[in-house]
Parts: structure tokens; C-alpha cells; sequence
């Protein structure tokens, strides 16, 4: 990973920027994204140990081995928990593999989502915030428990 950890920041400046060590996240200024975008369909096919997610100025990658559903299931499990008492937020394909509906009845995310994940969502019957990030996921989740704010 970091190979092109190295390589993204060396070419590109981003807006923001995450490393976690399992998963690096990155998003161009919008001024690059159409070169960023470019760059990262031309110089980073399909890879056998990483996944590569980009999609209008966001890049993901993490380790094809780390699957969140894997995690979720053994949490489900440790903590005795049935799916329609689990609720799952993302907005990155890596948080596909936690809405399941044989992991959690409810899945939400925000508008800021990549389109699959919306679309992966919607198709479970959950709801897509209006607004970015958090702001996005609190509305959905009223949305979907249709809890009334004043």
C-alpha cells in the first residue's frame, strides 16, 4: 500500500486525507480531479492484494483480506444480536460487505456516498441523508426511525 500511498501524494494535493494503516483514503481538490482521475484509472488496474476504489476525486484502498462484514458478523455473534437490531452506516464500497440483511435489517448513508453504495442501500430499503458525512447520516437515521426534531 504504501507504494502508492508514496506515488498519490508525490502528484496530487487532497482535500483530505486519511491513513489508518489497513485503509488509506484520499480526495483531490476539485481543481485536479479530473487528472486525478485519470491518473488512477491509467496507473492502477486491478490489483490481486488491494482493493482500489476511485470515483470523482476519491480514492480507497485497503487490503483485500480486511473485510468489514467479517468483523460485523463475529460482533453480531459475541453480542448475541439479531439484524433488525443492527443498523449500518457507510459511504465507501469497503462498507458494502456490513449491509447484508443477514447482518443488519437497516443501512443508511449519507449523500456524499459513493453511487453504489446509495444505490446498494436504497435496494435494502434504507435511507440516504441529505448531507455530507455525519450531517448525513443523523438525517437518515431520522429518516428511517422517522424521528421528529425541533
Amino acid at each position: 500500500m504504501y507504494p502508492i500511498i508514496n506515488d498519490i501524494c508525490s502528484k496530487f494535493k487532497p482535500e483530505t486525507m486519511h491513513f489508518y494503516g489497513h485503509l488509506f483514503s484520499f480526495n483531490v481538490i476539485s481543481e485536479e480531479r479530473e487528472k486525478f482521475n485519470d491518473y488512477i484509472s491509467e496507473n492502477y488496474p486491478a490489483n490481486k492484494e488491494l482493493n482500489i476504489n476511485s470515483h470523482d476525486g476519491r480514492l480507497g484502498v485497503y487490503l483485500k483480506f480486511m473485510n468489514k462484514g467479517l468483523a460485523l458478523a463475529e460482533a453480531i455473534k459475541m453480542l448475541s444480536l439479531k439484524p433488525d437490531e443492527v443498523v449500518i452506516a457507510g459511504d465507501e464500497t469497503a462498507d458494502i460487505h456490513m449491509m447484508q440483511p443477514k447482518l443488519a435489517k437497516f443501512a443508511i448513508c449519507s449523500d456524499n456516498a459513493l453511487e453504489e453504495v446509495k444505490k446498494h442501500v436504497i435496494n435494502m430499503n434504507g435511507k440516504v441523508g441529505s448531507g455530507h458525512s455525519a450531517l448525513g447520516i443523523i438525517d437518515a437515521f431520522q429518516k428511517m426511525f422517522k424521528v421528529k426534531t425541533d
